[in-house]
């Protein structure tokens, strides 16, 4: 059940600048390339109120988007002194979103300065990168969602929510880019329409799709820091990143059901309940059992969904899905079910889905038994798409990642003072509680190295 693996590892754009940038585009692309343009203004400082900053721009004259045409691109300057505070998101005129970057730049990084946003961007990852921004990244979430059909025509919306008071800063400028090379979502010919395709763990022509966890070795090692007991915000917590990966056969998928609890009371809905707390809505694991070319649909009790009003979060979380601990290993064991626990963290709860996708160049996926996980050797690589936080419906597909950052709520373990120097191992566990079926339950957690 436990595993150790070793770690591998400006100025503002001015209006010239826009011009230029758009010639160049679209001689670049042969003249197919559609810019559009939004205007800036200052960002409201966090007040402890939920508000968020939604800044337009019109779009006219395009034809559906898909897998020959769509978008491209989203750009921005921003001038902040820690955008550490911020999450940035882009709606589409139908209403869906993803998250572009949520809370990244560190402690004190500021600025995004001609910041894109694309598919295979030079820069990697944005989480991974460090302010001030500048180039282009890949976001936090899936862009590719915005390119299966949908109109493009309208207004789409950059996002912004300040999750932090006391540095203001602006939004100076901001466009999307559409064209004959749109980001794409990972083909899959498994879906929930068509199972034939679909494959089975030991090439049975019926079985059941299950998922499998796994958590991200890489991006916890390194996005970890303990903060001493004068930090302003921090002070003796130990901080990290998650990010927790499907590499199974099938979606990790939940539906909400009709029950509504307040303790053991049922309610009507999400309510506040009479002891400060919302109310946990009951969900089922939703498994898709292969039976040649078609499905059936199996439902397995899940657990709880509530609604979390934390600041950046505002939707529904999944109970009890990440367990963070401190351990110290005694001389005479090598077990780690034996190694002293100095402090355990809260048990984080989540709103699970899609982030990212697993790749061996991106090498976020490391297993037991293959070096990365990617397309390659992830049958049902792309099964499901899960891009929304709702009480009725979230999941991480096929080859998916779910990413929390070091800076999110809860992404820590709070220590009654600094440890005494020495090394320790960080155990962080998904699914603690074993509420969802898997493929293999013996590969939940990781031992992360850590020295004071």
């Amino acid at each position: 059940m436990w595993k150790e693996v070793k770690s591998r590892s400006t100025s503002l754009l001015n209006f010239k600048g826009l011009v230029f940038t758009c010639a160049w585009i679209l001689v670049a692309n042969g003249l197919h390339a559609q810019v559009f343009y939004g205007k800036g203004r200052p960002i409201t400082d966090f007040n402890g109120t939920f508000y968020r900053d939604f800044y337009p721009i019109q779009v006219s004259g395009l034809d559906s988007c898909n897998q020959t045409f769509g978008l491209e691109k989203v750009c921005f300057t921003i001038q902040h002194p820690r955008v550490s505070d911020l999450k940035i998101e882009l709606m589409a005129p139908d209403g869906n979103s993803i998250w572009l970057s949520n809370r990244n730049g560190g402690e004190n990084g500021a600025n995004y300065l001609q910041t894109c946003f694309a598919y295979n961007a030079f820069n990697g990852h944005i989480f991974e990168g460090a302010a001030p921004f500048g180039g282009t990244y890949i976001p936090d979430g899936r862009m590719g969602i915005f390119n299966e059909g949908s109109n493009p025509n309208g207004t789409w919306f950059l996002i912004i929510r300040d999750l932090a008071t006391g540095k203001t800063g602006e939004l100076t400028s901001w466009s999307i880019q559409f064209g004959t090379h749109p980001v794409l979502e990972n083909e899959s010919y498994c879906t929930d329409q068509n199972a034939l395709p679909c494959q089975c763990p030991r090439g049975n022509d019926s079985c059941e799709l299950l998922p499998d966890l796994i958590v991200s070795y890489k991006i916890s090692d390194n996005h970890k820091a303990f903060y001493n007991d004068e930090h302003p915000r921090y002070s003796n917590q130990f901080r990290l990143a998650a990010a927790l990966a499907n590499v199974g056969f099938g979606p990790l998928e939940f539906i909400g059901t009709n029950i509504w609890l307040c303790g053991n009371d049922t309610v009507e809905g999400s309510v506040v309940c009479d002891d400060g707390e919302y109310s946990r809505r009951l969900v089922n694991q939703m498994i898709h059992v292969k039976n040649g070319a078609d499905f059936e649909i199996e439902l397995r009790p899940a657990g709880t969904v509530y609604y979390s009003d934390e600041p950046g979060h505002d939707h529904f979380h999944a109970d009890d899905w990440v367990l963070f601990k401190l351990l110290k290993k005694p001389w005479y064991t090598r077990n780690p079910a034996k190694f002293r626990v100095i402090k355990v963290g809260s048990k984080i709860s989540y709103c699970l889905f899609d982030s990212g996708n697993c790749t061996r160049e991106n090498e976020f996926c490391q297993g037991d038994s293959v070096d990365f996980y990617g397309p390659e050797n992830l049958p049902n690589y792309g099964f499901g798409t899960f891009n929304a936080c709702n009480s009725d419906h979230q999941g991480i597909s096929v080859g998916g990642y779910d990413y929390y950052g070091l800076d999110f709520e809860g992404q820590f373990i709070q220590l009654d003072k600094k440890p005494k120097r020495g090394s320790y191992f960080i155990m962080i566990t998904v699914d603690p509680e074993n509420r969802f079926a898997e493929s293999d339950e013996s590969n939940n957690t990781i031992l992360l190295p850590v020295s004071f």
